[in-house]
């Protein structure tokens, strides 16, 4: 079998821990190979000579030189070095040595005998079970959405403006912003669309190229001036100056000089922000600006969380808002979209240890008071469970009953992923609303959840006829993704091909590095939207990493 052959039937595996590992796909692919063929070929303990070694290897074609390829064999763990060209096949295989171990958390060895079975033999002569997807489809992608977000954080920059514009129409792969308004959400997605493969592990060369421009770190300096410090209640909030474009006609210019800010915007930067710590934007051995960089955005991650727990409705949920004075003027509903933007952000600030043991301290009883709410208002039938529009409205439609439930189960899982003592009490109701959800769900690359909100002004709640249309394929199939692969649980086929034909339409619909926006392209314009294209960069990163985990499972069992 040669290096093409290899690659056709391997794609994915091969290419996704190339990727990943920052290696090449040739020497990946060999080390992928040779592993089945020595596996075939030796028993644990025996002896082998180095010549031995290069016979078998060269079978697989690669262009690789004698001295690479006894490199390579040794990196496997697979053969010892015993000097004098002479080596020894080891009787146990630690799988960290042949993929990134950070991807995994944990130390795993396999005895050879338990691997054998496992280990699909590359002289087996049976066509290996593939995805219909490559890897190498997906990563274009998500490095062609990488490139988008730099030109727009660029043209921001440039012009001077306070954010990023919401729409940017798309001409022949250029992109200038529909007018100047700006969004707080639309700043914060921006940027996450060049963070967001930090939570899954990703690293490569041209990713790191990427977060080494020098104009991140302006960038980041204009995030940090939209945080507000001239409140005690609003302190730690973020918002633009003047209108915010990502929640039309909570700005009235009779009235206000900007909106209040929101729950979901702060909750969008603080994710963004967790992000950037742990990135190597912020690296710590830069210079002494970088350093102040890093002080700055740990106190803006302190006091964003703050006001995030500040803003918890006494039922235990979050609305888009909460006034410090309340009464019937400023009666805020519960949301669930916000509580999944606040829970998701709370959850990865924690996780990452990025907030001080009192800030966690106190942040556990009002997780808990949130689940709690949450269990309480669930639809329980049987096996399953779904929640109603604002979780108590009683007219809620189909559509309106799933996507609530959606949102609901991003909040669970991220509380099953950073409150451990939390876990057990969430699993249960998160269980049966993936249930209802994939009863439910089949792919449509038109569907979308239409949001029509109460928005707040300084006169207190308002309602915008203003509908933001969040795309619903992505949304599920990144909770579905990262349901099954925290559980290290394979998806039956039938789900399966549900998710591989949502990703397959997703990569058929990606312009330039973005997706347009559904109201736009239904007036038959080319407009690019930020904050959706996000939801479509997340499932993309989601299917990546169930792949990657995917290639563990036999492992796994052994």
């Amino acid at each position: 079998m040669n290096l093409r052959e290899f690659l056709v039937r391997n794609a994915t595996t091969t290419g996704l821990v190339a990727c990943l590992r920052g290696e090449s796909l040739t020497e990946i692919a060999f080390k992928t190979y040779c592993v089945g063929a020595l596996l075939s070929a030796f028993k644990g303990g025996e002896m082998v000579s180095a010549e031995q070694l290069v016979d078998l290897a060269e079978d697989f074609e690669a262009p690789l030189s004698e001295p690479r390829i006894l490199q390579l064999l040794s990196e496997t763990g697979l053969i010892i070095d015993l000097g004098g060209r002479s080596y020894q096949v080891a009787s146990s295989l630690s799988i960290g040595k042949l993929f990134p171990r950070e991807l995994r958390g944990y130390q795993l060895d396999v005895a050879l005998e338990a691997i054998k079975g496992a280990w699909p033999s590359s002289h087996a002569g049976e066509a290996v079970r593939e995805s219909p997807l490559t890897t190498e489809e997906c990563l274009a992608s998500i490095e062609r959405t990488w490139s988008w977000a730099l030109e727009i954080i660029s043209y921001c920059i440039d012009h001077a403006l306070p954010g990023v514009p919401v729409f940017w129409p798309c001409e022949d792969g250029q992109h200038r912003p529909l007018g100047q308004g700006v969004g707080t959400m639309s700043t914060a997605d921006t940027l996450l669309l060049l963070l967001e493969p930090v939570r899954f592990g990703l690293s490569n060369s041209a990713y790191h190229s990427c977060l080494k421009a020098p104009v991140l770190l302006s960038y980041l300096e204009m995030v940090l001036g939209m945080q507000c410090t001239d409140s005690a209640w609003y302190r730690g909030a973020f918002t633009v100056q003047g209108s915010d474009d990502d929640f039309v006609g909570s700005s009235n210019p009779a009235y206000d000089t900007s909106p209040p800010p929101t729950v979901d915007a702060t909750a969008d930067v603080l994710l963004m922000l967790g992000f950037v710590l742990r990135s190597p934007i912020l690296d710590p051995r830069s210079d002494s600006q970088v350093a102040h960089l890093r002080d700055r955005t740990m106190s803006a991650v302190r006091y964003a969380a703050e006001f995030l727990l500040r803003s918890q409705l006494e039922m235990g949920a979050w609305g888009i808002h909460r006034y410090e004075t309340e009464g019937d003027r400023f009666r805020v509903r519960p949301r669930e979209l916000s509580c999944k933007y606040t829970v998701e952000a709370l959850g990865e600030v924690t996780r990452a240890g990025l907030v001080d043991a009192e800030l966690r301290a106190r942040s556990l009883p009002q997780v808990e008071h949130y689940l709690r709410w949450a269990k309480s208002t669930a639809v329980q039938s049987g096996e399953e469970a779904h929640w109603l529009r604002e979780f108590v409205i009683r007219d809620s439609s189909d559509e309106q009953r799933f996507y609530s439930t959606v949102w609901v189960a991003h909040s669970l899982l991220a509380v099953t992923k950073a409150w451990p003592e939390l876990r057990a009490e969430a699993e249960d109701v998160l269980g049966k609303a993936m249930a209802y959800i994939l009863r439910r769900w089949s792919p449509n690359r038109a569907s979308f959840a239409a949001v029509e909100l109460d928005v707040a002004s300084w006169r207190g709640m308002e309602h915008s006829a203003f509908p933001w249309e969040l795309p619903g394929d992505p949304m599920v199939v990144s909770l579905v993704l990262d349901f099954f692969t925290d559980r290290s649980v394979p998806m039956q086929p039938e789900l399966r091909q549900r998710v591989d034909r949502a990703i397959r339409n997703f990569l058929g619909e990606e312009r330039h590095g973005h997706w347009v926006d559904f109201l736009m392209k239904r007036e038959g314009t080319d407009r690019a939207m930020p904050s959706n294209t996000y939801f479509y960069n997340v499932a993309l990163l989601s299917y990546l990493r169930y792949l990657y985990r995917g290639l563990q499972s036999a492992f796994d069992e052994a």
